[in-house]
Protein backbone atom coordinates (compact mmCIF):
# COMPACT_ATOMS: atom_id res chain seq x y z
CA UNK A 1 0.00 0.00 0.00
CA UNK A 2 2.50 2.05 0.74
CA UNK A 3 4.39 1.42 -2.73
CA UNK A 4 0.95 2.04 -4.44
CA UNK A 5 0.89 5.94 -2.23
CA UNK A 6 4.33 6.77 -3.20
CA UNK A 7 3.38 6.35 -7.07
CA UNK A 8 -0.02 8.23 -6.14
CA UNK A 9 2.12 11.26 -5.28
CA UNK A 10 4.78 10.97 -7.71
CA UNK A 11 2.59 10.75 -9.88
CA UNK A 12 0.60 14.30 -9.01
CA UNK A 13 3.99 16.03 -9.66
CA UNK A 14 4.72 14.74 -12.93
CA UNK A 15 0.85 15.24 -13.71
CA UNK A 16 0.73 18.74 -12.36
CA UNK A 17 3.46 19.29 -14.98
CA UNK A 18 1.39 17.61 -18.03
CA UNK A 19 -1.45 19.66 -16.66
CA UNK A 20 0.77 22.75 -17.30
CA UNK A 21 1.38 21.91 -20.75
CA UNK A 22 -2.53 21.16 -21.30
CA UNK A 23 -2.97 24.56 -20.08
CA UNK A 24 -0.49 26.18 -23.12
CA UNK A 25 -1.64 24.01 -25.48
CA UNK A 26 -5.53 24.48 -24.88
CA UNK A 27 -4.81 28.22 -24.78
CA UNK A 28 -3.78 28.16 -28.35
CA UNK A 29 -5.76 25.92 -29.75
CA UNK A 30 -9.19 27.95 -27.95
CA UNK A 31 -7.78 31.10 -29.83
CA UNK A 32 -5.46 30.15 -33.37
CA UNK A 33 -7.27 27.06 -34.12
CA UNK A 34 -3.49 25.65 -34.33
CA UNK A 35 -2.54 22.05 -33.54
CA UNK A 36 0.79 23.84 -32.05
CA UNK A 37 2.97 20.56 -31.35
CA UNK A 38 5.49 23.12 -32.09
CA UNK A 39 5.10 23.74 -28.15
CA UNK A 40 7.85 21.10 -27.71
CA UNK A 41 10.47 23.44 -29.00
CA UNK A 42 9.06 25.97 -26.81
CA UNK A 43 9.27 23.78 -24.08
CA UNK A 44 13.16 22.51 -24.96
CA UNK A 45 14.50 26.50 -25.78
CA UNK A 46 12.80 27.60 -22.21
CA UNK A 47 14.47 24.40 -20.64
CA UNK A 48 18.44 25.00 -22.01
CA UNK A 49 17.96 28.39 -21.49
CA UNK A 50 17.25 27.81 -18.12
CA UNK A 51 20.34 25.01 -18.02
CA UNK A 52 22.65 27.75 -19.86
CA UNK A 53 21.79 30.81 -17.45
CA UNK A 54 22.30 28.74 -14.16
CA UNK A 55 25.61 27.10 -15.62
CA UNK A 56 27.03 30.85 -15.90
CA UNK A 57 26.96 31.17 -12.24
CA UNK A 58 23.45 33.60 -13.01
CA UNK A 59 21.12 33.59 -9.51
CA UNK A 60 17.63 31.58 -10.57
CA UNK A 61 15.58 34.59 -10.69
CA UNK A 62 17.45 35.60 -13.79
CA UNK A 63 17.71 32.28 -14.78
CA UNK A 64 14.28 31.88 -14.82
CA UNK A 65 13.96 35.45 -16.50
CA UNK A 66 16.09 33.86 -19.36
CA UNK A 67 13.55 30.86 -19.58
CA UNK A 68 10.53 33.17 -19.89
CA UNK A 69 12.06 35.37 -22.35
CA UNK A 70 13.09 32.49 -24.55
CA UNK A 71 10.14 30.82 -24.56
CA UNK A 72 8.48 34.32 -25.65
CA UNK A 73 10.60 34.59 -28.37
CA UNK A 74 9.58 31.39 -29.97
CA UNK A 75 6.54 31.60 -29.34
CA UNK A 76 5.46 34.62 -30.81
CA UNK A 77 8.07 33.88 -33.54
CA UNK A 78 6.27 31.28 -34.29
CA UNK A 79 2.79 32.78 -34.32
CA UNK A 80 3.80 35.91 -36.10
CA UNK A 81 5.85 34.90 -38.64
CA UNK A 82 4.87 30.98 -39.32
CA UNK A 83 1.34 30.46 -38.74
CA UNK A 84 1.04 34.39 -40.04
CA UNK A 85 2.60 33.63 -43.22
CA UNK A 86 0.82 30.35 -43.73
CA UNK A 87 -2.98 32.30 -43.10
CA UNK A 88 -2.27 34.73 -45.59
CA UNK A 89 -1.15 31.72 -48.52
CA UNK A 90 -4.40 30.41 -47.79
CA UNK A 91 -2.82 27.76 -45.87
CA UNK A 92 -5.57 25.44 -43.65
CA UNK A 93 -5.70 23.70 -40.05
CA UNK A 94 -3.47 20.52 -41.81
CA UNK A 95 -0.94 23.20 -43.35
CA UNK A 96 -0.60 25.23 -40.24
CA UNK A 97 0.08 21.67 -38.45
CA UNK A 98 2.88 20.93 -41.22
CA UNK A 99 4.37 24.03 -40.11
CA UNK A 100 4.08 23.67 -36.96
CA UNK A 101 5.95 20.19 -36.91
CA UNK A 102 8.78 21.48 -38.90
CA UNK A 103 9.25 24.13 -36.30
CA UNK A 104 9.61 21.87 -33.61
CA UNK A 105 12.04 19.67 -36.12
CA UNK A 106 14.43 23.00 -36.67
CA UNK A 107 14.30 24.47 -33.48
CA UNK A 108 15.18 20.88 -31.79
CA UNK A 109 17.59 20.11 -34.28
CA UNK A 110 19.64 23.98 -33.97
CA UNK A 111 19.63 23.29 -29.91
CA UNK A 112 21.43 20.09 -30.60
CA UNK A 113 24.08 21.48 -32.87
CA UNK A 114 24.20 24.21 -30.66
CA UNK A 115 24.41 22.40 -27.14
CA UNK A 116 25.15 18.38 -28.75
CA UNK A 117 23.03 15.66 -27.74
CA UNK A 118 24.79 14.84 -24.72
CA UNK A 119 22.29 14.94 -21.76
CA UNK A 120 22.83 18.00 -20.14
CA UNK A 121 22.41 18.42 -15.94
CA UNK A 122 19.94 21.15 -14.21
CA UNK A 123 20.28 21.83 -10.73
CA UNK A 124 17.54 21.40 -8.52
CA UNK A 125 15.58 23.08 -6.12
CA UNK A 126 14.01 22.60 -2.51
CA UNK A 127 17.55 21.49 -1.50
CA UNK A 128 16.43 18.31 -1.15
CA UNK A 129 13.96 18.70 1.79
CA UNK A 130 11.48 16.01 2.24
CA UNK A 131 8.77 15.33 4.64
CA UNK A 132 7.65 11.93 5.33
CA UNK A 133 4.19 10.93 6.05
CA UNK A 134 2.67 7.06 7.04
CA UNK A 135 5.82 5.92 4.90
CA UNK A 136 5.10 8.05 2.09
CA UNK A 137 7.87 10.23 0.57
CA UNK A 138 6.58 13.52 -0.16
CA UNK A 139 9.80 16.12 -1.45
CA UNK A 140 9.68 20.05 -1.12
CA UNK A 141 10.07 20.31 -4.85
CA UNK A 142 7.26 18.11 -5.46
CA UNK A 143 4.98 20.53 -3.27
CA UNK A 144 6.47 23.54 -5.01
CA UNK A 145 5.74 21.96 -8.82
CA UNK A 146 2.33 21.21 -7.78
CA UNK A 147 2.04 24.63 -6.28
CA UNK A 148 3.73 26.31 -9.36
CA UNK A 149 0.82 24.48 -11.44
CA UNK A 150 -2.00 25.44 -9.54
CA UNK A 151 -0.95 28.45 -9.09
CA UNK A 152 -0.57 29.45 -13.30
CA UNK A 153 -3.66 27.57 -13.84
CA UNK A 154 -5.53 29.80 -11.51
CA UNK A 155 -3.83 32.79 -13.15
CA UNK A 156 -4.44 31.63 -16.75
CA UNK A 157 -8.44 30.89 -16.05
CA UNK A 158 -8.54 34.35 -14.32
CA UNK A 159 -7.30 36.24 -16.88
CA UNK A 160 -9.12 34.30 -19.74
CA UNK A 161 -12.61 35.15 -17.91
CA UNK A 162 -11.86 38.02 -15.80
CA UNK A 163 -9.93 40.42 -18.21
CA UNK A 164 -11.14 42.63 -21.14
CA UNK A 165 -8.01 40.85 -23.44
CA UNK A 166 -9.41 37.44 -22.30
CA UNK A 167 -13.18 37.90 -22.82
CA UNK A 168 -11.71 39.47 -27.00
CA UNK A 169 -9.75 35.97 -27.04
CA UNK A 170 -13.25 33.89 -26.16
CA UNK A 171 -14.53 36.67 -28.90
CA UNK A 172 -11.69 35.35 -31.56
CA UNK A 173 -12.21 31.74 -30.66
CA UNK A 174 -15.98 31.70 -31.21
CA UNK A 175 -15.98 33.09 -34.34
CA UNK A 176 -12.89 35.50 -35.80
CA UNK A 177 -14.76 37.00 -38.66
CA UNK A 178 -17.49 38.70 -36.31
CA UNK A 179 -15.05 39.13 -34.05
CA UNK A 180 -12.55 41.28 -36.41
CA UNK A 181 -16.13 43.13 -37.34
CA UNK A 182 -16.67 44.12 -34.20
CA UNK A 183 -13.53 45.76 -34.06
CA UNK A 184 -11.13 43.66 -32.00
CA UNK A 185 -7.71 42.39 -33.47
CA UNK A 186 -7.81 39.12 -34.31
CA UNK A 187 -4.08 39.15 -34.88
CA UNK A 188 -3.57 40.78 -31.51
CA UNK A 189 -5.32 37.72 -29.61
CA UNK A 190 -3.61 35.34 -31.60
CA UNK A 191 -0.38 36.88 -30.35
CA UNK A 192 -1.69 36.80 -27.00
CA UNK A 193 -2.69 33.16 -26.70
CA UNK A 194 0.57 32.42 -28.06
CA UNK A 195 2.24 34.30 -25.06
CA UNK A 196 -0.04 32.88 -22.76
CA UNK A 197 0.53 29.50 -24.00
CA UNK A 198 4.67 30.18 -24.00
CA UNK A 199 4.91 31.38 -20.69
CA UNK A 200 2.87 28.65 -19.15
CA UNK A 201 5.33 25.90 -21.10
CA UNK A 202 8.28 28.03 -19.86
CA UNK A 203 6.97 27.22 -16.07
CA UNK A 204 6.36 23.50 -16.95
CA UNK A 205 9.83 23.65 -18.73
CA UNK A 206 11.70 24.83 -15.47
CA UNK A 207 9.77 22.50 -13.32
CA UNK A 208 10.17 19.50 -15.40
CA UNK A 209 13.67 19.82 -16.16
CA UNK A 210 14.90 21.09 -12.63
CA UNK A 211 16.86 18.45 -10.70
CA UNK A 212 17.19 16.37 -14.01
CA UNK A 213 18.92 16.13 -17.29
CA UNK A 214 17.89 17.48 -20.96
CA UNK A 215 18.02 16.79 -24.31
CA UNK A 216 16.71 18.83 -27.35
CA UNK A 217 13.73 16.90 -27.78
CA UNK A 218 13.16 16.40 -24.34
CA UNK A 219 9.26 18.46 -24.80
CA UNK A 220 7.78 15.74 -27.38
CA UNK A 221 6.95 13.73 -25.04
CA UNK A 222 5.26 15.90 -22.11
CA UNK A 223 3.69 18.02 -25.44
CA UNK A 224 1.57 15.03 -26.64
CA UNK A 225 0.22 13.97 -23.10
CA UNK A 226 -0.72 17.77 -23.27
CA UNK A 227 -2.69 17.25 -25.86
CA UNK A 228 -4.10 13.94 -24.73
CA UNK A 229 -5.75 16.24 -21.81
CA UNK A 230 -6.74 19.12 -24.01
CA UNK A 231 -9.23 16.21 -26.16
CA UNK A 232 -9.77 14.92 -22.79
CA UNK A 233 -11.11 18.21 -20.89
CA UNK A 234 -11.83 20.53 -23.61
CA UNK A 235 -10.12 23.38 -25.35
CA UNK A 236 -10.96 26.94 -23.36
CA UNK A 237 -11.26 25.22 -19.35
CA UNK A 238 -7.83 25.68 -18.18
CA UNK A 239 -8.99 23.92 -15.06
CA UNK A 240 -10.18 20.54 -16.27
CA UNK A 241 -7.05 20.58 -18.81
CA UNK A 242 -4.74 20.84 -15.54
CA UNK A 243 -6.82 17.89 -13.63
CA UNK A 244 -6.88 16.08 -16.54
CA UNK A 245 -2.87 16.10 -16.93
CA UNK A 246 -2.82 15.17 -13.14
CA UNK A 247 -5.02 12.12 -13.91
CA UNK A 248 -2.84 11.10 -16.73
CA UNK A 249 0.65 11.53 -14.35
CA UNK A 250 -1.34 9.19 -11.61
CA UNK A 251 -2.16 6.81 -14.36
CA UNK A 252 1.23 6.90 -16.05
CA UNK A 253 2.95 6.61 -12.62
CA UNK A 254 1.03 4.01 -11.12
CA UNK A 255 0.84 1.72 -14.30
CA UNK A 256 4.64 0.79 -12.85
CA UNK A 257 2.99 -1.05 -10.14
CA UNK A 258 1.96 -3.43 -12.70
CA UNK A 259 3.61 -2.91 -15.55
CA UNK A 260 7.18 -2.11 -17.47
CA UNK A 261 7.95 1.42 -18.13
CA UNK A 262 7.59 0.84 -21.87
CA UNK A 263 4.01 0.80 -21.84
CA UNK A 264 3.15 3.80 -20.41
CA UNK A 265 2.72 5.73 -23.61
CA UNK A 266 0.50 2.69 -24.72
CA UNK A 267 -1.72 3.08 -21.67
CA UNK A 268 -2.09 6.47 -22.15
CA UNK A 269 -2.83 6.70 -25.79
CA UNK A 270 -5.19 3.49 -24.94
CA UNK A 271 -7.26 5.40 -22.11
CA UNK A 272 -8.12 8.20 -25.17
CA UNK A 273 -9.08 5.50 -27.27
CA UNK A 274 -11.45 4.80 -24.86
CA UNK A 275 -12.76 8.37 -24.23
CA UNK A 276 -12.88 9.36 -27.88
CA UNK A 277 -15.38 6.26 -27.99
CA UNK A 278 -17.42 6.87 -25.00
CA UNK A 279 -16.82 10.77 -24.72
CA UNK A 280 -16.36 12.10 -27.94
CA UNK A 281 -16.53 15.86 -26.59
CA UNK A 282 -13.84 14.74 -23.72
CA UNK A 283 -14.38 14.17 -19.51
CA UNK A 284 -15.58 17.71 -18.90
CA UNK A 285 -16.39 18.85 -22.49
CA UNK A 286 -19.39 19.37 -24.81
CA UNK A 287 -19.96 20.05 -27.90
CA UNK A 288 -19.06 23.52 -28.16
CA UNK A 289 -15.69 23.02 -26.10
CA UNK A 290 -14.54 20.07 -27.35
CA UNK A 291 -11.54 20.11 -29.59
CA UNK A 292 -12.13 20.04 -33.37
CA UNK A 293 -11.23 16.80 -35.10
Amino acid sequence: MELLLQLLVNGIAVGAVYGLFAVAFGTTYLVAKVFHVALAAVFATAAFAYQTALAAGLPAAAAVFAAAAAALVTGLFCEGVVYRTLRRRGGDEMMLLVGSLAVMAIVSSTIALVWGHTPLPVPGFGDGTSYTFGGVNITLRQIIIVACGVLATVGVAAFMNGTAEGRKMRAVSDNPVLAGAAGISVQRSYLWAFAIGSLVAAVAAILFSSGRTITPFLGLQPTLVGAVAVIFGGTGRPVPNFLVGIFLGIVQSVALWRVESIWETAILFGILFLVLLLRPHGLFGNARTAMET
